[in-house]
């Protein structure tokens, strides 16, 4: 009975010092293990980044908000590039999103050196940046999409805008010399003005877009200028000084109007895109830093 209980003694004994040796195994050996783990996420989170720059290599939104809409053409090729480059950068945001968050699983790895556990920290935080990036360049896109989807109006508007421009310029000049062609060639200005100004508002009707608005009321006041400057020359036509008189006060203002609402086009690029694309290109400058610095903690 003796030598039984001594024989299980052993045997508890020989179990307890196997059980200690195979957890100091598995304690010495989970840091390889995580090692592991890391490495695969981090070469999954490498292969979306890949397929991310795949996606955006074609992609090149300021340029495209830098063309002018200098044909009809154009505009419907760029048009057709915006969709194209919406729906490429609506997959390559899945993409990055897809890195982001297996370099943050690999990142929670607590038993990894603290250089890995850094480096990972780096690439999570510049798939981070570059989320925002795509973020800001959709929103780039969306807002050009729209412009280009009015572009044949506005630049159909634009030619007519142009043209009426320099035609209400030259009849302001001719008032002193022959104040009655000149009113006659003013009224004719305003109603043709008035005529694209419509063209404009049946399109915002259609779809809203606040570009439109703004050339709308940009026409709108060059109309009225040439309203005034009719009554102007009616004025001087019928010698009436008291009536020249108001009526040049009247058109001073309305010429006033015409130069705060210039180039409506350029205006609305620079509150709208120019804000958008800056960020952009501060975030990717932000990203490489992140890459660069993550490069110099990288121990193979």
């Amino acid at each position: 009975m003796r030598n039984l209980l001594i024989s299980r003694n052993k045997v508890s004994i020989i179990s307890a010092l196997a059980a200690v040796a195979l957890t100091a195994v598995m304690l010495l050996g989970l840091p390889r293990l995580q090692q592991l783990r890391a490495n695969s996420a981090l070469a999954s989170a490498n292969a979306h980044i890949a397929r991310a720059d795949s996606l955006m290599s074609g992609i090149d939104v300021p340029a495209t908000a830098a063309a002018s809409f200098s044909s009809l053409d154009g505009i419907n090729q760029a048009r057709g590039a915006l969709a194209d480059a919406d729906a490429s950068l609506g997959k390559a945001a899945t993409e990055v999103n897809l890195s982001r968050e297996e370099a943050a699983a690999a990142c929670g790895l607590s038993l990894l050196p603290g250089w890995y556990r850094d480096y990972l920290g780096k690439k999570r935080d510049a798939a981070g940046l570059r989320l925002q990036q795509i973020h800001m360049l959709r929103q780039a896109a969306d807002k050009l999409g729209r412009l280009y989807a009015a572009g044949p109006v506005i630049f159909q508007a634009q030619q007519d805008i142009d043209r009426l421009t320099g035609q209400l310029e030259t009849a302001v000049g001719q008032i002193q010399a022959t104040p009655a062609q000149a009113q006659s060639a003013l009224r004719q200005i305003a109603q043709s003005l008035r005529g694209v100004q419509k063209q404009l508002d049946d399109q915002q009707a259609k779809a809203t877009f606040d570009l439109l608005a703004q050339m709308s009321q940009q026409v709108g006041n060059e109309a009225g200028a040439a309203e005034a400057a009719a009554q102007f020359a009616s004025a001087v036509a019928a010698g009436d000084q008291g009536r020249a008189g108001s009526a040049a006060r009247t058109l001073e203002q309305e010429l006033l109007a015409i130069g705060a609402g210039a180039d409506a086009l350029s205006r609305w690029q620079s509150r709208n895109i120019d804000p958008l694309l800056n960020q952009a290109g501060d975030l990717q400058a932000q990203e490489e830093k992140l890459d660069r610095e993550a490069a110099g903690l990288y121990r193979p």
